[in-house]
């Protein structure tokens, strides 16, 4: 499977990585099966790693019922922040599309170019003021 996923309790992240063609029932599969995961808690912060994703292939109809799904699940993934991390500027654009349209149904989420950027957002709301 071109897309993973482990989870650290102790940090309260959730980390994806992907590689290769990165097809919609691939991500949605692997979205589902973290939900039931015994380890998965509501709010968890997610880093999805999509650097080495050679080839997103998506369609109009798969991006749509991606994002209704997304937003079904919502309530399941809670409050917790979502980063991506892509070297594609397609994908850095359509997930920033994603994320306007979903607007807030969908978690704090954002869309890096760097792993240690979003890393260093992810944690940022767990530094003292």
């Amino acid at each position: 499977m071109p897309i993973t996923y482990q989870i650290d309790p102790e940090r309260n992240l959730v980390t994806f990585e992907a590689h290769g063609i990165l097809k919609v029932p691939e991500y949605q599969e692997i979205r589902t099966r973290l939900v039931s995961d015994p380890l998965f808690r509501p709010g968890m912060k997610q880093l999805a790693d999509f650097r080495s994703v050679e080839q997103h292939a998506f369609t109009t109809e798969g991006y749509n019922h991606y994002k209704d799904q997304e937003i079904l699940l919502q309530p399941i993934f809670g409050e917790g922040r979502y980063a991506i991390v892509t070297n594609s500027d397609l994908h850095f654009g359509l997930t920033r599309k994603l994320f306007a349209e979903m607007d807030e149904s969908h978690q704090d989420s954002q869309v890096f170019r760097s792993i240690e950027e979003a890393k260093a957002w992810l944690f940022s709301e767990d530094e003292p003021e």
